[in-house]
This record gives C-alpha cells, sequence and structure tokens, in this order.
C-alpha cells in the first residue's frame, strides 16, 4: 500500500521508503484513511505525516505466507514472512523503515554482511536481558541496522554501555500522540460526557500485557473512589480476582470511543503492571500512558524493569510511581491524588502540555524524517 507525499514547499517526494511492524498496518491505515481524524494515527509510526518531509511510504502488509509466519514464533530471527518479501523488493527503496527492530533481525544480520545494500533503520523500544547470549545477539542482528531511533533516551544509554552499540547509530524520538484525533474525540463527546458530582472519583485502568490488577485491587478497596478496568480480554484477565465493591470490570469488548469517553470522565489513570524480572527491560504501559497524557489525566504506574523505558512521570511531575506488588504504595499515591484534586489537576494540565509540545506525532514525525533523509 502507497502513500504519496508533499513536502511542506508541496514539492513531489525526494525520497522512498518501505515501512513494516509487527502488526498489521495497512489494516490501520485503511481505517485512518476511512475515518479521518475519528481515527487515530500513532500506531502507523508516522507513515501518515512523513509525506510532509518528500519521503514517500510504502506499507508492506504484514502476512502472506502463513508457514513462514508460523516458522517466525520459534525463531530469534524475527519475522521470516515480512523480512523474506522485503528482500524481493528492497532495491526499489531508499530505506527499509522497521516500526520494531526485533521483528527485523534478519535483514539487520544481512546488512551486517553486507549482503543487504538498502539502508535499515528501525525503532526500538526495548532491550535484552544482559548476558553473553544476548550481547551476541545484539552484535549480530542489532548493530546491522544503520541507525536505530529509541523511544526513550535511557534506552539509548542502556544500548551503549550495556551492549556496546556506537552512539553513533542511536538516535531519541519520543513516541507521540496523534493530537488531531484526540481532539475530534473531545468535540464529538463533550456533550455525551455526564458525570454525577456526588460520584466517588473514577480511577480508570485498562490494558491487558503484564497486568497486576490483583495487587491494585487490594489497593483501591479502602479508598473513596471507584475503579473500572477493561481491556480486549476481560475473560482471561478477571479469572481468579476478587473485586472490593468500588471496582467492576467492563463485560464483552468496549467500543474504542467508549473507553475514550471513560477516559474524560477519570479522575485519574492507574497502570499496574507485574513483577516479571527475568523479563527484560521494556516500555510496556506506554500506549495508556500516552492515552491518558493526550487527555490530561494524572497517572499512577508501576515501576519496575517492565517499565524502564517509559518516561519518568514523577520527574515530569505528571503521576506517581510505585513499586512491584506493593499494595499499601498504591493505596498511598491514589490516596494522595485524592486528597489532592488541585495537585492532580496540575499534573494533568502538565500532561496536556507535554502532548502539545513534545509527545506528538508531529514532533516524533519529523525526528524520525530527520533520520531517514541522509538515505534519500
Amino acid at each position: 500500500m502507497r502513500l504519496f507525499g508533499f513536502d511542506d514547499r508541496g514539492l513531489p517526494p525526494s525520497m522512498k521508503v518501505l515501512i513494516l511492524s509487527n502488526q498489521e498496518l495497512s489494516d490501520i491505515y485503511a481505517k485512518w484513511k476511512a475515518e479521518g481524524e475519528q481515527a487515530r494515527a500513532e500506531h502507523l509510526w508516522g507513515a501518515t505525516t512523513l509525506g510532509k518531509y518528500g519521503i514517500e511510504v510504502d506499507i508492506l502488509p504484514y502476512q502472506k505466507f502463513g508457514l513462514l509466519k508460523l516458522m517466525s514464533k520459534v525463531n530469534v530471527l524475527g519475522d521470516l514472512d515480512q523480512q523474506l518479501r522485503v528482500l524481493l523488493s528492497a532495491s526499489k527503496y531508499d530505506a527499509i523503515y522497521s516500526a520494531h527492530h526485533l521483528t527485523t533481525p534478519l535483514l539487520a544480520l544481512l546488512r551486517k554482511l553486507k549482503l543487504l545494500k538498502t539502508p535499515l533503520v528501525a525503532i526500538a523500544y526495548q532491550s535484552f536481558v544482559p548476558g553473553w547470549v544476548s550481547r551476541l545477539f545484539t552484535a549480530l542482528c542489532v548493530d546491522g541496522n544503520d541507525r536505530i531511533i529509541c523511544l526513550n533516551p535511557q534506552l539509548k544509554a542502556d544500548l551503549i554501555h550495556e551492549f556496546h552499540l556506537s552512539e553513533a547509530k542511536l538516535s531519541v524520538a519520543e513516541w507521540g500522540v496523534d493530537l488531531p484525533f484526540y481532539e475530534a474525540i473531545a468535540t464529538h463527546q463533550a456533550s455525551a460526557v455526564a458525570t454525577d458530582a456526588s460520584a466517588p472519583p473514577l480511577i480508570l485502568s485498562t490494558g491487558k500485557t503484564y497486568r497486576d490488577y490483583a495487587t491494585l485491587l487490594k489497593g483501591i478497596e479502602s479508598l473513596n473512589c471507584q475503579l473500572k478496568i477493561c481491556c480486549f480480554d476481560i475473560e482471561s484477565v478477571k479469572t481468579g480476582l476478587s473485586l472490593p465493591a468500588n471496582a467492576h470490570f467492563y463485560e464483552g469488548i468496549l467500543p474504542w470511543r467508549a473507553v475514550l469517553q471513560e477516559y474524560r470522565k477519570a479522575y485519574a489513570v492507574a497502570i499496574p503492571l507485574g513483577n516479571y524480572p527475568q523479563k527484560p527491560n521494556n516500555a510496556v504501559g506506554l500506549t495508556v500512558l500516552l492515552e491518558a497524557i493526550a487527555l490530561g489525566k494524572p497517572v499512577v504506574m508501576t515501576r519496575n524493569n517492565l517499565s524502564r523505558y517509559v518516561m519518568d512521570i514523577e520527574a515530569a511531575g505528571i503521576g506517581l510511581w510505585v513499586d512491584a506488588g506493593d499494595v499499601k504504595g498504591w493505596q498511598a499515591a491514589l490516596g494522595y491524588l485524592l486528597d489532592h484534586p488541585a495537585e492532580a489537576a496540575m499534573m494533568g494540565q502538565r500532561a496536556r502540555q507535554l502532548a502539545e509540545q513534545e509527545l506528538n506525532l508531529e514532533v516524533f514525525s519529523a525526528k524520525v524524517a530527520a533520520v531517514l533523509q541522509p538515505f534519500g
């Protein structure tokens, strides 16, 4: 799928790139194309905005050969289905843009061995468990990328000091939200969102990956608030959990616009992550954090290896950290926000300012374009 772009001067594209990811970008783009500002574009990683910088983008379909896709689940070389199709067409492009560096380690290896002539630029938002195996993998299958765009400065530092990648190869571009989408949703829903002033403040928690709802539920049961939890696979999440009187799950699949409506009503957003010390450092919960930032909500989040590459919410003045499995920590953090509404509101205002000034798709795309353009 091709996205024809023109730069800010109205000139035709000066370079052409092929983008691929660990999810079906073609479907996301089709939805964005059909719905415009009613669909968000941040999960297209700049594909809709790079045209402003004279970069024409082709989207590689996620799946063509089912057997190769199945084999990709049991190897360390990434998505064989996509990468082999990239090899068949790489010569048509000035650069290959991988929105997930662990989807394309085979391409990076071939680039390292000088068997792939087209430059490879990749997004990275997680690292590896330190050890000789991961360092060998990094040297062979990560270092082959011509440039690596880290979503967090701490990831860049770790790749340099822990895995010995060249600083010249690394840059930082914080992922950001598609602001026009959130503004359109806010305008559309302004009259639809009603809040009961007498009801306890709403704490909203969304998402499934590595979540620790058991600890969060224990943490809020003595607080004067209501907790709502929603995610796409609620049945597997709620299994074995005991709900206090002030908490409930959304049943079934809640439409995305309905989720955003709940965000608008929320007093604060909770992102509880489990204790998985054997997992590599990551940016789990980043999508939910950015949604909260875009909608101006304070955040309470678990701080551990899973969230190492998420921005420091306390340093930014937009939220509070809690240690993994710390029930009293959740009680204290959420209790503090509930007892200090003016400070909670100020955190939300700072969050929204961050979205407007730094953490948005336009800023992100400009940084990605600056990395891609030298290969044009």
